[in-house]
């Protein structure tokens, strides 16, 4: 994906939205958003990220070029990590398991937007970032109790494959994961 930021459009409009990479520079500011939707995703009942997951491999994505940026007038806006896939035996019905393929992991939102149309932009960002680098398919694991997450996705193209995949957190919590994947045209 270049660095180059592209000007997307937000429901026929623009927005101002800028999309970019993220730079050491950002992590303040990135690290506000994901707690705040660590607090609103506790709020509503869905224990999937905590204090330290996703903070903690911020720094990481940001160090590796993974990490991307919706940023508008108000600051990051929206946030995700575009990952290479690893292509291993994780028993998922992927309709070419073996095609070069992007991860989108840790997509966020400022809370005060959801339901607004950015998540959708953000995805729209994130196949034209997958494109770039080549990628045939954009792959995704979404926990199976963040309803909300699962119908954006349905919503935006994206189609569940056959499978469960089991994300081990501790010895006191399991996630169970739907996998999804979107073809790049």
């Amino acid at each position: 994906m270049t660095v180059t930021a592209i000007r997307l459009a937000l429901r026929g409009r623009s927005s101002g939205v800028e999309f970019r990479r993220a730079c050491i520079g950002d992590l303040p500011q990135v690290q506000a958003l994901y707690q705040a939707v660590v607090s609103e995703m506790q709020r509503s009942g869905l224990a999937i990220w905590d204090q330290i997951y996703p903070a903690a491999v911020l720094p990481e994505d940001i160090r590796m070029g993974r990490l991307c940026l919706l940023e508008g007038e108000d600051g990051v806006q929206a946030a995700f990590a575009l990952c290479p896939w690893l292509a291993e035996e994780d028993g998922m019905g992927w309709t070419e398991p073996q095609a070069e393929a992007c991860c989108l992991e840790r997509l966020a939102v400022v809370p005060k937007r959801w339901g607004g149309g950015l998540g959708t932009t953000a995805l729209r960002a994130a196949e034209r970032g997958a494109k770039e680098a080549g990628a045939r398919y954009l792959r995704l694991f979404v926990v199976d109790t963040n309803v909300p997450a699962v119908k954006l996705y349905q919503r935006c193209g994206f189609y569940q494959v056959d499978g469960l995949h089991r994300q081990v957190v501790d010895e006191s919590l399991t996630l169970w994961e739907y996998g999804f994947e979107k073809a790049i045209k």
